[in-house]
């Protein structure tokens, strides 16, 4: 069965990233949570970062025993201590303790935890937690509200909605309507005393007395006069408890006196080492500097190759399209060569190659009888020696077009042949020819893709692994203030825009009220004119109406026929009354 939680504001997880214990912890704290473990494991070093959360100081909850708690909990650069928690609203965020070297620093995210924020691959595939800075820039260039590093003081105040404090700055009061624990007419101030007395270990009743006399003291409130110094006695105190244990703590005290000069030469290697780093920043610098300029120079190279790629493909494609071109016209023309011959093939050949050789025999005949009539008609001429002699003629003139005719025939065989042959040779050299140089022009285009990989690779490596420099930092530090001013506008503007729509709101539901209004006015009007109307009628009947005439010829006929009459015929026009 599935629960759904209330919205209310809570602590749901603690995360610890790199802190006293290495690796990723986390600490559930969603529902009944039991920290189990053996003497000395680390269950109360957990429980003390409870208090921190709700704004206690952090180097009120680690004993005298321990270091700072800087130093204890967050060891490195890359440590962290995230509190995951919702708000009244339903919303999830995260407080985020780093370490800022010379104190814990507080930011306040506006979106629930995720390992990937914080935890990113590498070329190797091999996670690296991130360092602080570069953790806020990601949270930015996401679209996320990410707070500038708070202390503890602001960090105290946003978190209990403390507005005595949020006064001070300008824009603690938006940070704290964006990450505060409770709503914005409340505060949870001195929350984190009550947390750290029901975590503590101490009797209760000292632990309530300390809890009040720490109140009281940031509320301001002073004891009551005696006549005895506080300082005097405390100072008489320490004097007695020094002489005392003095000789106790003498070993401990030149072990001290021992780690002060260890200190000293510890300080003394630091500067040595501060000033060679120095000169490695200059020198890290300067080749952060040439490999920009590379990495330009690359850009730029590429860019032309690309262009030069274009215009080669461009010029490609043009001449590969026109040979497709010239090789569909050929192909076009070679299938209307191959139709007309099937054409001509289909319209029997054959007859009409016999009509055409019997043309002059059919053609002789005709000139033959032309004759024949005309030797029958010239009485006077030498019919027989006309007769051979055209008869010969004939002959000669049907041998010379017979023979001109296959001659010709032969011919267009040939010539169709030939035709043929080149056309099909002419096609299979241009396809082998445009093919080479597609074979070819992919093979360019391959070799210059993989040469452009690589060389993108290893500008992406050297980008990867280049920095900011000290202007580029102060020029992001610069826009982290702006963004900040920016943010502390638009709460602003938000607050403004939120009291116009609450306006606009109440004036839209004025405007439907006086709507309704006018309409039931409207309704009621209506009704109202329909009763004036039907008095009037009553009052003024028209000519000719039955009313009317009773009112003029009989007085009293409302006690009489008015009783019998229907209400609809008295109105009624056009009616001829008259009494019998």
């Amino acid at each position: 069965m599935k629960t759904f939680r209330e919205p209310m504001p809570a602590l749901n997880r603690i995360i610890l990233i790199n802190t006293h214990m290495s690796g990723i912890v986390e600490l559930k704290l969603n529902g009944h949570t039991n920290i189990c473990g053996t003497n000395a494991s680390g269950k109360t070093t957990l429980q003390r970062l409870i208090p921190v959360f709700y704004g206690e100081y952090p180097s009120r909850v680690v004993p005298a025993t321990r270091d700072s708690f800087e130093r204890w909990y967050l060891p490195t650069e890359c440590s962290y201590i995230i509190y995951e928690y919702f708000r009244d609203n339903d919303e999830t965020c995260q407080v985020v303790l780093s370490s800022g070297g010379t104190g814990v620093d507080f930011r306040l995210i506006a979106k629930g935890f995720d390992i990937e924020d914080y935890a990113k691959a590498s070329l190797t595939d091999e996670r690296h937690v991130i360092p602080p800075k570069e953790l806020s820039r990601d949270i930015k260039r996401q679209g996320i509200i990410c707070s500038r590093i708070l202390n503890t003081k602001e960090y105290k105040a946003i978190i209990q909605n403390d507005r005595s404090v949020l006064s001070t700055n300008r824009d603690l009061p938006g940070l704290a309507r964006l990450f505060s624990l409770c709503e914005q007419n409340a505060n949870l101030r001195h929350i984190e005393k009550l947390a750290k007395a029901v975590h503590s270990k101490e009797g209760k009743m000292e632990t309530i007395k300390a809890m009040v006399a720490a109140i009281l003291e940031e509320d301001g409130v002073q004891p009551g006069e005696t006549k005895l110094s506080h300082n005097k006695v405390e100072e008489w105190i320490r004097e007695c408890k020094l002489i005392k244990g003095f000789e106790d703590i003498r070993p401990e005290f030149s072990k001290l006196e021992q780690a002060h000069f260890e200190y000293g030469e510890n300080n003394q290697r630091l500067a040595q080492l501060k000033q060679q780093y120095s000169l490695d920043l200059s020198k890290v610098a300067q080749t952060i500097a040439e490999n920009e300029a590379l990495l330009e120079e690359v850009i730029l190279t590429i860019k032309q190759s690309e262009a030069t790629w274009s215009e080669q493909r461009d010029s490609l494609n043009q001449t590969l399209s026109s040979a497709k071109a010239d090789s569909r016209k050929l192909e076009s023309e070679l299938d209307a060569v191959e139709q007309q011959y099937d054409d001509w093939q289909d319209k029997n050949i054959d007859e009409l190659s016999q009509n055409l050789e019997n043309f002059p025999r059919w053609k002789n005949e005709l000139e033959t009888n032309e004759s024949r009539y005309t030797l029958l008609t010239e009485k006077h001429q030498d019919i027989e020696a006309s007769f051979h002699k055209r008869k010969s003629e004939v002959q000669e003139q049907h041998n010379q077009e017979l023979e001109g005719y296959n001659e010709q025939k032969d011919d267009a065989r040939d010539q169709l042949s030939s035709k043929n042959a080149e056309q099909q040779t002419q096609l299979l050299n241009t396809q082998q020819k445009y093919k080479d140089q597609i074979a070819a022009t992919n093979v360019d285009y391959q070799n210059q893709q993989h040469e452009l990989k690589n060389q993108i690779t290893e500008i992406n490596t050297l980008a990867n692994n280049v920095g900011f420099t000290n202007q580029e930092q102060n020029q992001v530090d610069i826009f982290e203030h702006t963004i900040k001013e920016a943010s502390s506008i638009e709460d602003s503007c938000r607050d403004r825009l939120r009291q116009a729509n609450n306006e606009l709101s109440q004036a839209k539901m004025a405007r439907d009220k006086a709507n309704k209004e006018l309409e039931q006015t409207r309704k009621q009007f209506a009704e109202q004119q329909i009763r004036v109307e039907q008095t009037e009628q009553l009052l003024y009947p028209g000519q000719n109406t039955l009313l009317e005439f009773l009112r003029r010829e009989k007085s009293g006929w409302e006690f009489e026929l008015g009783k019998v009459i229907h209400p609809d015929l008295i109105k009624t026009y056009g009616l001829t009354s008259k009494f019998s």
